[in-house]
Parts: C-alpha cells; sequence; structure tokens
C-alpha cells in the first residue's frame, strides 16, 4: 500500500467504523468537542501565528470547541479582553450558552449562517476586526457554498477560512455521499484566486478538512 493508501484506511478506521470511540468521544475540559485533535492542534497554530482579532464559528452544537477557542485567546491575551473574541453562530444556541452563555470572550448569535439577517449580526459582532472563519454547519455542498460566499469578507489578506468536513463524499470519508464541501470548496476557489488551499495544514496526514483551509493572500 502507498502512503496515501493507508491514510485514507486508517481514516476511514478513525471516522466512520470507530467514531464513537474517537470524534464522537473526544472533550475539551470535560465537554463534548467533535473534532479531530489534529484540527484542533491546527487552529491553535494558526491562531498564535496570524493572530485574529475574533473567530468566527460556524455551527457550534454544545460549545465544546467554543470553549477550547475562548481557552486559547485567555491563554493569549491574558487579562486584555480588547482582542480574542469568539462568535459562535448556531440554529440553536440554547446547549452552547448552558457552556459558554456566560464567557467574557463568547458572543453567540441564533439563527441560519445562510440568512443575510444572520450575516449581519455577525458582521456587527465582528466590528471590522481580522477573523479567521470556521464553517461546520450543515455539510452539503450548495449550503457551505452559500457560507463561503458570505463569509470569506470577513477573512483579511494572510488569514484563513476553515471548512470542516471536507473529508465526506469519498474523501476519502463516507464515499455513499454525492457531494459534500469539498466540492463548495473546489467551486469556490475557481472563482476567487483571492484565497488558496494551504495543505501544509495537512502535515498531520490525519484531518476532517482535506483542501478545507484555505488561506487569503490578496
Amino acid at each position: 500500500m502507498s502512503d496515501q493508501e493507508i491514510i485514507d484506511a486508517f481514516h476511514v478506521l478513525w471516522y466512520e467504523r470507530r467514531q464513537r470511540q474517537t470524534w464522537r468521544n473526544t472533550t475539551w475540559m470535560g465537554v463534548e468537542l467533535q473534532q479531530c485533535p489534529l484540527d484542533a492542534w491546527l487552529y491553535q497554530e494558526l491562531i498564535h501565528r496570524t493572530r485574529p482579532q475574533v473567530f468566527v464559528e460556524i455551527g457550534i452544537k454544545r460549545g465544546g470547541l467554543t470553549l477550547y477557542l475562548a481557552s486559547l485567546f485567555q491563554m493569549l491575551n491574558g487579562d486584555d479582553m480588547s482582542t480574542g473574541h469568539v462568535v459562535g453562530v448556531d440554529l440553536g444556541v440554547r446547549a452552547a450558552r448552558e457552556v459558554v452563555g456566560g464567557h467574557a470572550r463568547v458572543t453567540l448569535v441564533e439563527g441560519s449562517s445562510t440568512e443575510r439577517s444572520t450575516f449581519d449580526n455577525v458582521r456587527r459582532a465582528v466590528a471590522g476586526r481580522p477573523a479567521m472563519v470556521l464553517l461546520d454547519s450543515d455539510h452539503t455542498a450548495q449550503h457551505v457554498r452559500a457560507e463561503l460566499d458570505l463569509y470569506h469578507r470577513l477573512v483579511p489578506i494572510g488569514g484563513y477560512l476553515i471548512v470542516n468536513d471536507t473529508n465526506i463524499g469519498g474523501h476519502p470519508a463516507l464515499s455513499w455521499k454525492e457531494t459534500s464541501p469539498w466540492d463548495a470548496v473546489h467551486d469556490f476557489i475557481a472563482e476567487h484566486p483571492e484565497f488558496v488551499i494551504d495543505r501544509e495544514c495537512e502535515k498531520h496526514m490525519l484531518t476532517q478538512c482535506p483542501d478545507g483551509y484555505l488561506r487569503r493572500i490578496r
């Protein structure tokens, strides 16, 4: 087997066959965080390197990743509350509010991520500050493309727009799905040369975001 075949086989084992032991059984400070730990580590590296003032998380579920990101900003910025803020977006934020609702570095926005009113609320919360964006809500290609069309505007030159679950639809997981965020990414990239896929972010080989780390270059 080639290296890539080994990586793909392990990916399917980790993501599909043993998911209740792996990414569905991952926590941050006791709160469920359904992320690949290697991707979460990459978020930390990118935040430290590019220093966004705001992290926009689309799709927060129970708030585990939101808490993780707020913890990173707290470690990075200490008592300086003027920078390092998480804006979390979801159709329903009740579960997340129980976890991060009182956190000084978190703002929760309830609503469909692709509704213009929701985006306007997020943009007001970002308030013109440089942002990093993670798309992790509805994983259909059509929905993700609509999110990309909206939220890429918040990312500065040198910043990152991350699309999660590009691994589904046969890349290499859940091959039975006809489309996935991976398709939305490549459709978006073809029309937006100001963004490039940064495959160096896949250095740990296992990632739920293959081709999903987009860096703005102009």
